[in-house]
């Protein structure tokens, strides 16, 4: 069984807005088409306030699952094409190694 999960909000909020994809593992492998289509349908599926222009994705630094240009694709037309039209930026944050505690790391600590 694989597992990929989505923490919206900011590091300040509650562990309360989850999204979480599973599937198994002799359908489909764990990819970076597997998880650039897990975030695109959590983009796809954000009400973003009008006052906010950027989003922010923070991932770990995985090459074969986050780190690679199917995600930077996938975020591109994203972006130019489905984004809300207030929104002009969207970042890619790879924290240091050794050094994320990313909300989605206490999730995986409750499954």
């Amino acid at each position: 069984m694989s597992n990929f999960t989505v923490v919206i909000g900011s590091s300040k909020s509650a562990l309360d807005n989850v999204r979480t994809y599973y599937w198994c593992e002799n359908e489909h492998a764990k990819s970076s088409s597997e998880i650039a289509s897990a975030v695109f349908d959590t983009l796809i599926s954000l009400d973003i306030p009008s006052d906010k222009t950027r989003v922010r994705l923070f991932a770990d630094g995985c090459g074969g699952q986050n780190k690679n240009t199917i995600l930077v694709g996938m975020c591109m037309k994203w972006l130019y094409s489905n984004a809300p039209p207030h929104v002009k930026k969207l970042e890619i944050i790879f924290p240091m190694v050794g050094h994320s505690f990313l909300p989605p790391d206490r999730v995986f600590a409750k499954i």
